[in-house]
């Protein structure tokens, strides 16, 4: 019979020294190999056109949750709730009584045994591989349909037609220099990816608190960080997602470390030395995860800097990495791209690459603060994607216009001008601007700003409005 299952309804920087931390072997064996779900998987699609509602009665379920071993989603992949749910023979995914309606008079065909169900999804897909448009009969038997009518399809996609709602088992892990406060943007996301695991899978989020300043402190770090790699057990098939939030240097682009007691002040090392020492107790667990650098922008900016943190990623075998530009990092301003992110690819299954796009397109707020650095890993070599914001009149081409004119110092709403290739020429508006004042004569040519645009930037259209949106650019390290 058909199977079903019920389930229930769901920043700062700065100037700092910069010192030498010496390097303390790890103290698990670095030969350990990851074998836990890659950041990647299915493309995001635009979701199916609704089909009107039409009430019906419902059919009450209750059956084992998985044939052959496999388990499936615990929440509706059309409204994303749960409930009494139908599991589909064909993926992982289920649908709500309330979604696929069974008339009453019905629910002991389906119930039947050698019944199959295949969800909506399956059945788009099949249609498609086909090149035929065929009408959703939903439970079979030896691949005839049981039901004497099709079934009323009450939900509409409320998520893209090719999403699943996984709980995959998930693990989170957030370092943080010890100068800064718990919580933030992954206690947010702790509290939003919860109600996913009710059920069934695990989701595991540590966080640790780190002063690497001394080598007591630094071996401190290292014994709790190697009680947490053991405490996580097997990674096969899970979610990874390893988070540094620090400040950084605004000159070098080194991370931040701690207070130092003895110079009274925080103190600061390279960014090879820092990610060394930080991830070596977890390189059983990087090859393949995600990770997120909540630091500023001075890391990304600074070539030096930026080429070590490059040169780590691929060192650790990380699948992807993200990296912000802002001078002054606020990770408040993060946490919805971060929230929109993490629901995509772990929960959901998509691509990385697809689904920063539709993130972005959601974290508008999130682009007036900060670009971002996309940092993925192919055969042989890194790619290195720039996501940027722009606005026509006051940020163009993702370039940020002056506060205030350079000439006169007048605070600016700038008059635009569109010159040739897409390149804008912005102009002082005081009338008086580079007259002298006194006598009144021009003395220099009034305050302006030109703005060309880049080569090879191309546009996001999630998010896009008349005059703003994110863009991307290929960056060569």
């Amino acid at each position: 019979m058909v199977r079903t299952k019920q389930t229930a309804k769901k920043s700062t920087g700065g100037e700092a020294p910069r010192i030498v931390i010496k390097i303390i072997p790890r103290l698990q064996s670095a030969a350990d190999t990851a074998l836990h779900r890659p950041v990647r998987s299915k493309p995001l699609d635009a979701p199916l056109t609704p089909i009107p509602d039409r009430s019906c009665p419902v059919a009450m379920l209750t059956a084992p949750s998985s044939r052959d071993g496999r388990v499936n989603n615990d929440f509706c992949h059309m409204c994303g709730d749960g409930g009494h749910l139908y599991t589909c023979d064909s993926c992982p995914r289920a649908a709500c009584h309330h979604c696929i309606c069974i008339p009453a008079q019905h629910a002991a065909l389906v119930l039947s045994d050698g019944v199959r169900f295949t969800c909506v999804s399956c059945h788009w897909r099949d249609d498609v591989r086909s090149g035929k448009v065929s009408p959703y009969v939903g439970f079979y038997r030896n691949g005839l349909s049981v039901l004497p009518e099709f079934p009323t399809i009450n939900g509409d996609f409320q998520l893209p037609i090719h999403s699943a709602i996984s709980c995959r088992k998930t693990i989170v892990i957030h370092l943080c220099v010890h100068t800064l406060p718990a919580g933030g943007p992954m206690l947010m996301l702790q509290e939003f990816l919860q109600p996913y695991f009710k059920h069934s899978g695990e989701l595991i989020v540590r966080t640790i608190s780190f002063n690497l300043t001394t080598g007591a402190t630094r071996k401190q770090y290292q014994q709790e960080a190697a009680m947490i790699a053991a405490e996580i057990g097997d990674i096969r098939g899970a979610n990874v997602l390893i988070t540094l939030t620090s400040h950084s240097e605004d000159d070098r682009g080194d991370i931040m470390i701690g207070m130092s007691r003895r110079m009274k002040v925080e103190v600061a090392s390279t960014v090879e030395t820092v990610l060394d020492t930080l991830l070596t107790p977890f390189k059983r667990i990087t090859a393949g995860s995600l990770f997120v650098m909540f630091a500023c922008g001075a890391i990304v900016n600074n070539p030096s800097s930026f080429d070590q943190f490059c040169k780590a990623i691929t060192r650790f075998n990380f699948a992807s990495a993200i990296a912000f530009d802002a001078v002054r990092l606020l990770p408040s301003s993060c946490w919805p791209f971060l929230v929109f992110l993490a629901e995509a690819v772990f929960i959901e299954e998509h691509d990385l690459q697809i689904a920063i796009p539709h993130a972005l397109g959601n974290s508008n707020k999130l682009g007036l603060h900060s670009g971002i650095y996309v940092l993925t890993r192919t055969t042989g070599s890194l790619e290195i994607t720039r996501f940027f914001w722009a606005h026509r009149d006051f940020r163009p081409w993702g370039y940020r216009l002056p506060v205030q004119c350079l000439v006169c110092g007048t605070p600016q709403q700038w008059q635009r001008k569109l010159g040739d290739d897409f390149s804008y020429t912005f102009e002082c508006r005081y009338t008086r601007c580079g007259q002298d004042p006194v006598s009144g004569e021009v003395v220099q040519r009034r305050g302006y700003v030109e703005v060309k645009k880049p080569e090879g930037v191309k546009t996001i259209l999630q998010g896009k409005t008349r005059h703003s949106g994110w863009l991307s650019v290929q960056v060569s390290k």
